[in-house]
C-alpha cells in the first residue's frame, strides 16, 4: 500500500509502511547535503518507526560513496536495497556497500527489494517482540 510521494526537486521518493522507495533525477550529483535533505525528510516521515531504504536507479547519477556514513548512523533505518538493470551502477554498489554499516543488498527488479525490505521488516518485528 502506498501511503506519500514527495518530490525534493532532485529525487522523488514514495513512502509505504516499512519501506521508502527512492528515484533519483538524471544527471544529479548526489552530494552529501543532498542526502542529509533526504535523510530528514525520511525521518520526519517514520518519526522513529523502522524502515527500510530502496533507491530503484532508473536513471543515471553520481554518489559520493562518503554520504553512507552518515547513512549508517540512523537508528531506525534497518537496511538498503539497489535496484538497478545497469552493469556498470551494479559495480559500483559493490564500492557504495564498503561504507554503509547495515544490511545492503542489490536486486535486478523493484517487486524483489520490495519483498526483501518486507522480510527485512518483519525479522525485525520477531526480534523486538521476543
Amino acid at each position: 500500500m502506498k501511503i506519500i510521494n514527495n518530490s525534493l526537486g532532485f529525487c522523488e521518493l514514495t513512502f509505504y509502511e516499512h519501506y521508502v522507495i527512492a528515484v533519483v533525477h538524471e544527471g544529479v550529483n548526489l552530494t552529501t547535503e543532498l542526502s542529509l535533505k533526504i535523510t530528514a525528510v525520511i525521518l520526519d516521515f517514520y518519526n522513529g518507526k523502522p524502515f527500510t531504504y530502496i533507491t530503484h536507479r532508473k536513471h543515471s547519477y553520481s554518489l559520493d560513496p562518503l554520504i553512507y556514513n552518515n547513512t549508517s548512523k540512523v537508528d531506525n533505518l534497518l537496511a538498503f536495497a539497489v535496484v538497478t538493470h545497469n552493469y556498470y551502477n551494479e559495480q559500483n554498489t559493490e564500492v557504495e556497500r564498503l561504507f554503509l554499516k547495515k544490511p545492503y543488498m542489490v536486486f535486478p527488479t523493484l517487486l524483489a527489494a520490495k519483498n526483501w525490505a518486507t522480510i527485512v521488516f518483519k525479522k525485525h518485528l520477531l526480534k523486538t517482540t521476543t
